[in-house]
């Protein structure tokens, strides 16, 4: 019989546990959909990564009990995002990175033009960072982290999340000043 009770409280326990994953399911997919995407999978492997995301975040979210579920599951989508990667055994591909840019309040076809070359700027110039910069480029620029939360979202020192968004940044900025040049070239 008492084998039984443990069983019956195992069973609550992951039902609790899958109704709470269910409410962090609808209210971070987006969150973790374009994270995925911020970090360099593909559109067609979105939802394949994004599902193990959840996958994992449930195994680990009653061991771990995250005040800040979101940073929790950037953590976890960038674990899978990584494993994801080593799988495919190749380098970033070519996405979307930021599927919300600001809107600058302007309408029309020439302020669409403008997000969408911006958003293809920004995904050339992410491509160029490795796994772990460009998880601390996203975290620090877009996701507007300190690198204290960076650290420990990631699971590294301080020293390390600074290094890293510096040598991000630097490549970033040289990069930049590469494509101006080039498009600079086009327009004499």
């Amino acid at each position: 019989m008492g084998n039984a009770s443990a069983l019956v409280c195992s069973i609550d326990s992951s039902l609790m546990t899958d109704a709470r994953l269910e409410d962090h399911y609808r209210q971070h997919f987006a969150y973790v959909w374009k994270s995925a995407r911020r970090l360099g999978v593909s559109e067609a492997d979105a939802d394949d990564v994004v599902q193990e995301a959840f996958l994992v975040a449930r195994d680990l979210l009653d061991a771990k009990s995250p005040a800040d579920v979101r940073s929790f599951l950037f953590g976890v989508v960038y674990n899978v995002v990584r494993r994801h990667r080593r799988r495919l055994k190749s380098s970033p591909q070519t996405t979307s990175a930021i599927d919300d840019l600001p809107d600058a309040s302007a309408r029309g076809p020439t302020a669409s033009t403008e997000r969408m070359e911006a958003a293809r700027l920004l995904e050339r110039l992410l491509a160029l960072l490795n796994d772990e910069q460009r998880a601390v480029f996203v975290l620090a620029e877009i996701e507007h982290k300190k690198l204290r939360e960076i650290g420990q979202i990631l699971g590294i020192n301080l020293n390390t999340a600074a290094s890293r968004l510096r040598l991000a940044r630097a490549r970033l900025a040289e990069a930049a000043l590469r494509i101006q040049a080039q498009e600079g070239w086009r327009t004499r």
